[in-house]
């Protein structure tokens, strides 16, 4: 017994340096990027370091700056990714934490670290494919591994190269690796689920600002507002990424998330409803059919089942406060049908994705298992696609992250990704645990990570780095908001006049969800 004890600290601690090793060798690269200011590698040397001392601040800055990545960077003109430099600094930190302090150490619950590895292991084995069979096409072994060498530890943050998939396979075990981070440090520290709520709304909100921004001065520079407003809604407008649909499933998010924290009646009740307001109004400048349907699905189905469960013990406050929301919803969701769904674009739009899902039919059975290995899709869509769409696109990807997923990683891969956000969802919700105590900033939290996902059926929102580590962190704070059992002697929760000015608006309707809890 005491051998095999012994062998398995062994080979914890290989684990955690080899995952340490994983994140510091393309991380160290930002100090050899040539043209990168002093103070940029300064400050990620000191994310790693705050990670590695105090992991919940170094959360923070990743939550509150990584959607800011791309926009920081071009304004600043750096020839680097600064989101991904940030997440890997942080991950370097605090791999090297785990992997070095001795004493108790900040676990997760093995329903979410087994399916994270047998995930991590088949993203590793496909790299790895590629890798050798990369070598095979190559002259020279010693050649080949220098350049691969070259490219992880001095010009990972530059570009892709010839090692797409190496960046590709990356991205997705550093999301694994910040969920896994997110969860461990929530348990610990249940003061962190407040604080990194506001960071991540906090970021949202400035990639709004920057969208509605952005409209503003489209407006002022033509002259006549007045004419140009209609024109000007009828684009579709993000700041902060290039990627439309992706920017509208991010806003999604930090809505949901606001609005949930909103319901705490806190402090901070009105900044997090101005927050969400905000967030709605840059979610809706996207023009993201998948991410503003999400949104009213979202909505109706919240009316639906308070209507439901709520009117067998009836006063008139609560049918007041359900017939209000019924109401409204009714008008909601048919401005939003006939905007949406019976606009010119649509059908074109749907068919397009139809045609995706037969180009990714064709791919998974080329190669079911396993198959084409990870970042290959946009490479081998040509090959598999058929000739409408290569009318429209000769390469891309499958606008559909679940069918990215099948398509690069085969129904194995595909299994153990479900696997993987099953098991996190599971833990999240009520019924898998005993914890009683569920808040509406949970309630937030899970539907915003669900509403997103549901957007992935349309899009592939986690192929954008700026928006696919927000997502990630939320997804392990879903988690590690169910486990705040007395949320409500946090600081953040503390009486505040605020409270008074809305309480009159959103009281009924928020007891109408759950008489029989106080969150008032």
């Amino acid at each position: 017994m005491p051998v095999l004890n012994r062998i398995a600290r062994v080979s914890q601690a290989g684990g955690h340096l080899l995952l340490l090793a994983v994140f510091f060798v393309p991380a160290q690269s930002l100090l050899w990027v040539g043209d990168v200011p002093v103070v940029v590698k300064f400050a990620g040397t000191a994310v790693a370091m705050l990670a590695f001392v105090r992991p919940a601040e170094g959360l923070l800055v990743v939550a509150a700056l990584s959607p800011l990545g791309l926009v920081f960077g071009n304004t600043v003109g750096l020839p680097i990714r600064a989101s991904e430099a940030l997440v890997l600094c942080f991950l370097t930190g605090w791999c090297s934490r785990i992997a070095i302090m001795k004493g108790p150490r900040e676990r997760v619950a093995v329903q979410v670290s087994v399916p994270v590895l047998v995930f991590g292991a088949v993203i590793v084995s496909s790299c790895l494919e590629q890798l050798v069979l990369r070598r095979l096409q190559s002259d020279y072994t010693w050649p080949f591994l220098e350049a691969l060498g070259v490219f992880v530890a001095r010009d990972y943050l530059v570009g892709p190269g010839s090692f797409g998939f190496v960046q590709a396979a990356l991205r997705l075990l550093a999301g694994l690796a910040l969920t896994v981070s997110v969860v461990s440090i929530c348990r610990v520290d249940l003061k962190t689920v407040p604080r990194l709520c506001r960071a991540l709304v906090a970021g949202g909100v400035g990639a709004a600002v920057l969208s509605l921004t952005s409209v503003a001065i489209t407006l002022v520079q033509s002259g006549d507002w007045l004419a140009t407003l209609p024109l000007s809604l009828q684009d579709r407008w993000s700041a902060f990424v290039g990627d439309v649909n992706a920017a509208g499933s991010y806003f999604l998010l930090v809505a949901a998330i606001a609005l949930g924290s909103a319901l705490s009646w806190s402090k901070w009740t009105v900044a997090w409803l101005v927050a969400s307001a905000v967030s709605f109004s840059a979610l809706w400048l996207t023009g993201s059919r998948a991410a503003i349907l999400s949104a009213l699905i979202l909505i109706g189905a919240t009316v639906v089942w308070l209507a439901a469960t709520r009117f067998r013990s009836m006063n008139f406050r609560r049918v007041g406060a359900v017939a209000i929301l019924v109401a409204g919803t009714l008008v909601v969701l048919v401005f939003g049908y006939s905007s949406l769904v019976l606009s010119p674009g649509a059908l074109a739009a749907l068919d397009i994705r139809r045609l995706f899902f037969l180009t990714t039919v064709d791919m998974v059975a080329s190669r079911p298992f396993f198959g084409v290995g990870i970042g290959g899709y946009y490479l081998w869509s040509a090959q598999f696609s058929p000739p409408e769409l290569l009318e429209i696109y000769y390469r891309e990807n499958a606008h559909n992250y679940f069918l990215q997923i099948a398509g690069e990683l085969g129904m194995v891969g595909l299994t153990a990704f479900l696997w993987f956000l099953g098991s996190v969802l599971w833990l999240a919700w009520p019924g898998a645990s005993r914890i009683k105590s569920y808040t509406p900033r949970w309630y937030g939290l899970f539907a915003g990570v669900v509403a997103f996902l549901v957007t992935c059926l349309s899009g592939h929102p986690l192929l954008i780095p700026e928006v696919a580590y927000p997502f990630w962190i939320a997804l392990g704070l879903a988690v590690g908001s169910a486990a705040t059992v007395n949320e409500a002697t946090l600081p953040e929760d503390s009486p505040h006049q605020t409270r008074a000015v809305v309480q009159g608006v959103f009281s009924s309707m928020v007891r109408a969800i759950n008489p029989k809890r106080r969150w008032l």
